[in-house]
């Protein structure tokens, strides 16, 4: 909660644009990934890697979907190592 009371996440207009720089970055990495760049294997790697750490919260609520994407994420940082 917020000084205010409101939520602490009620301000959707930022995170809209923080969600938009995120993609802006993936896109530019996966440009620079295609041409052989080692900015889109770092961003890769840790794309992956935070996206199997996101995953394993979500275990208890979707076990089966989380951890097939998590193998997801570690067949894609295995791939860049």
């Amino acid at each position: 909660m917020t000084a205010s009371g409101d939520l602490m996440y009620a301000n959707f207009v930022l995170w809209g644009i923080v969600d938009t720089i995120i993609a802006l970055i993936a896109l530019y990495a996966g440009i620079d990934l295609l041409r052989g760049g080692t900015f889109g294997r770092v961003m890769g790697y840790l794309f992956a890697g935070l996206g199997a750490i996101r995953w394993l919260f979500v275990i208890p609520a979707a076990p089966i979907l989380a951890v097939v994407v998590i193998a997801l994420c570690v067949m894609v940082m295995l791939r860049y190592c």
